[in-house]
């Protein structure tokens, strides 16, 4: 699989987003960087997303990706993202973590929200 190895030539770096921004003003992004910075980053999240630990909170992600899945609407077209991929990654698995309160979840959508 040479795009898992060869980060010449599929590199992600600077970014991953849809518009590219003018050279030297892209944000650093764990999920956009080629190795060796990607491998310096992701062995300091390692533990948290390990197997063994995972495994201690089995139960609360199956909860509340149920919750979320049963939450959909039948029969009628919906915001896969906003609905399904923001609330299960960006919204709950994050705020939790950091304990947010639940209440202002909704609105920590963009990481400009995230410090407030």
């Amino acid at each position: 699989m040479a795009v898992d190895t060869n980060h010449a030539v599929f590199s992600s770096e600077p970014n991953i987003t849809i518009v590219n921004n003018p050279p030297g003003q892209a944000l650093p992004m764990f999920i956009a960087m080629d190795p060796p910075k990607h491998d310096v980053q992701r062995k300091a999240v390692s533990p948290i997303v390990a197997p063994a630990n995972l495994a201690n909170f089995q139960h609360l992600i199956r909860e509340r990706t149920c919750r979320v899945l049963d939450g959909l609407p039948r029969g009628t077209s919906f915001d896969w993202v906003e609905r399904v991929s923001i609330e299960l990654t960006r919204t709950w698995s994050r705020c939790w973590r950091m304990a947010r309160p639940r209440a202002t979840w909704a609105r920590r959508n963009s990481w400009a929200t995230w410090c407030c």
